[in-house]
């Protein structure tokens, strides 16, 4: 699909390609487009149908939030399990120069070279905010990045440093996490337990505050662990002086 007008601004970067028609993607465009860009747009996918929105299959359908209704799957069938797995899709870009690694690698600006920037599952990037490499395969961090990439394309330079972020429903249990959780020095529980199948747990690497996982604990106990995580704060720190639950929340 390819949409645009005239009229770009001097230095702008014109006609703008951007591959994967899926969730980076389509925030991507929409991010261009809101923040002024005016040149063509070709976004590129790999369905013959024009680029749509793709609901959380998953845990909405799944999960019965939503009737089948809600989607028309594209397969006549009663039943459908999907167990598609995921990987990177970069085997077209082998010899094109682009460095890959697991991954397009990319650094804190989502740029893999003058001019080329990758955003979703298949992007590798530099988040600065734990001076780490990192490949995230969930969709929130799909469309932000979309929407980084797109401002930085345009020249905004601004460093993609979320503190990353994922849920997900087993059975009854609810588990949420943030932060960086791979390759930790020491985890620790720091509210419930691990045998009342309900607790928090805190993630050290170094001397700093990485990760937080919370099984069936209310989404607000976890909020100020996540503002500490974006903070850096020290572990000892951290410790010493737990984030305090907000007036209200459930025990």
């Amino acid at each position: 699909m390819t949409t645009g007008t005239a009229g770009e601004p001097a230095g702008a970067p014109g006609r703008v390609v951007i591959v994967g028609a899926s969730a980076a993607g389509l925030a991507a465009a929409e991010t261009l487009r809101r923040s002024g860009h005016t040149g063509t747009i070709t976004l590129i996918g790999d369905e013959a149908t024009a680029p749509y929105d793709r609901p959380p299959l998953a845990k909405e359908i799944l999960r019965g939030a939503w009737t089948p209704d809600r989607l028309p799957l594209r397969t006549e069938a009663e039943t459908v399990l999907v167990a598609v797995g995921s990987r990177p899709n970069t085997e077209w870009l082998t010899g094109s120069g682009l460095a890959l690694d697991d991954g397009l690698v990319c650094d804190e600006f989502c740029a893999a070279a003058p001019g080329v920037y990758g955003a979703g599952d298949v992007a590798r990037w530099h988040n600065p905010l734990f001076d780490t490499s990192m490949r995230v395969e969930h969709r929130t961090n799909a469309t932000e990045q979309g929407m980084a990439a797109a401002r930085n394309l345009l020249g905004a330079r601004r460093p993609f440093a979320p503190v990353p972020y994922f849920w997900s429903d087993q059975y009854d249990m609810k588990i949420r996490a943030y932060g960086y959780l791979r390759g930790h020095d020491e985890v620790r529980i720091v509210e419930g337990s691990l045998a009342d199948r309900k607790f928090t747990a805190v993630y050290r690497f170094g001397d700093r505050l990485t990760g937080v996982l919370a099984v069936g604990m209310p989404p607000r106990r976890i909020r100020g662990w996540q503002q500490a995580i974006a903070a850096r704060t020290p572990w000892r720190d951290a410790l010493s002086n737990p984030p305090s639950v907000p007036e209200g929340a459930a025990a």
